[in-house]
């Protein structure tokens, strides 16, 4: 096993001196600086980023052909990325195998502009000899039109990211929409409390199949049916360093998408325990850098919304931030809360004043900034909250 004496972090999984080595000599960025044999301590390989990973998948698609993914640019400028064809599926599928020839799968995943989510649940389907219909999301609207489809289909799978899946459940049960979902797949952003509630009530005898990744790593952990919720499992052949400023993954680099050598996830992960009781169990924060700087007094976003979404009535949340110069930008004057209902006859009144002095109980600069600046914290009530167009995810944190 690769050891650091200077690594005072917590590390999931393990890997080898020869495993990272052989990972390093697959980067052209880096193979030429490793001494034969690689280096004895995983400190002693340097940190790398999108340039690495585009250099290496880019060299590998000169032989072998390649489709371009690019991130979505949630939090940050895109990375490209060239993944093999079968996107790491068929080593994957030997830990993870949602899906077979049994499974009929709606494709709620937004397909095209280069967002590798759609693709990759077209893959699995194929390997997994599953039938597969590529619709992307709809419209509560559009619903009826479809349900003779999804029918005569046979449709008992679904695969989308949580904000998808929460919308098509709900259009079911608005429109008396009866399908035998057997089996979800989710990914591209966490749980939040009210989403897995619609899907239990529309899909109750549905199990969940998780997945976490990116498009510059591909996926890096899943989760199972008998996981706890926002629980996930590094896969086989990672590790993971555990660094409060964004966490570094490594992995073998035989069979998966992607070399990944000390990559910085610029997530915020941490290693916990499973309801199933396996190894390698971990949670994602958030992104490491989601913090906001509220008149120069700083907050973590996950946090923040967390102590929203704990307000009786209250289904989700968002953060609005004013005055920030960039999309990168997280120090604000001012910050508003958007929280949504379940759109039941709520005093919304009530419930925003719950919403300001449950953050202002809850968090120690609060009271003292809002004291000062009475026009820095703001909560409203909204009818939905911002989502991105080309992946349809519910960002933490938006500007205007």
């Amino acid at each position: 096993m690769a050891t650091s004496e200077t690594l005072d972090v917590p590390i999931i999984g393990e890997l080898t001196r020869a495993d990272l080595y052989r990972t390093a000599s697959m980067i052209p960025t880096l193979v030429a600086d490793i001494p034969d044999g690689g280096y004895e301590n995983l400190s002693e390989y340097p940190i790398t980023g999108g340039v690495d990973i585009a250099a290496a998948t880019r060299a590998r698609a000169e032989d072998q052909g390649a489709l371009l993914m690019s991130s979505g640019g949630t939090t940050g400028a895109p990375k490209l990325s060239w993944l093999p064809y079968d996107l790491g599926l068929e080593r994957q599928r030997r830990t993870w195998d949602p899906l077979d020839a049994s499974s009929v799968l709606l494709n709620l995943f937004n397909p095209g502009r280069l967002w590798g989510s759609h693709y990759y649940i077209q893959e699995l389907a194929r390997i997994s000899h599953s039938v597969v219909l590529p619709t992307g999301p709809f419209d509560k609207s559009e619903m009826p039109n479809w349900v003779e489809v999804f029918q005569r289909a046979g449709v008992n799978a679904l695969a989308g990211n949580p904000t998808t899946l929460a919308d098509f459940a709900d259009a079911c049960l608005e429109h008396g929409m009866d399908l035998p979902i057997k089996t979800i797949i989710w990914m591209a952003e966490p749980w939040a409390p009210q989403k897995l509630e619609s899907i239990g009530v529309a899909f109750p005898q549905a199990s969940l199949w998780g997945n976490y990744g990116a498009v510059e790593t591909w996926v890096m952990g899943t989760s199972e049916p008998e996981c706890a919720p926002n629980v996930l499992h590094l896969l086989p052949e990672h590790m993971i360093e555990c660094h409060d400023g964004g966490a570094l993954i490594s992995r073998r680099a035989d069979g998966w998408a992607v070399p990944l050598l000390r990559y910085n996830l610029k997530d915020h992960v941490v290693p916990t325990q499973c309801a199933c009781g396996r190894d390698r169990a971990m949670r994602v924060l958030g992104r490491a850098g989601d913090t906001v700087s509220l008149c120069s007094a700083i907050f973590r976003a996950d946090e923040v919304l967390d102590t929203v979404r704990k307000v009786s009535g209250v289904v989700d949340a968002q953060i609005v931030l004013s005055s920030a110069s960039s999309e990168e930008e997280t120090s604000a004057s001012a910050m508003t809360i958007d929280f949504i209902t379940d759109g039941a006859d709520h005093d919304i009144a009530q419930i925003s004043d719950a919403v300001r002095d449950h953050l202002i109980t809850g968090f120690v600069h609060m009271a003292s900034i809002v004291t000062k600046y009475p026009d820095a914290l703001h909560v409203e009530h909204v009818d939905n909250l911002t989502r991105i167009k080309r992946t349809n995810k519910t960002p933490a944190i938006v500007r205007r």
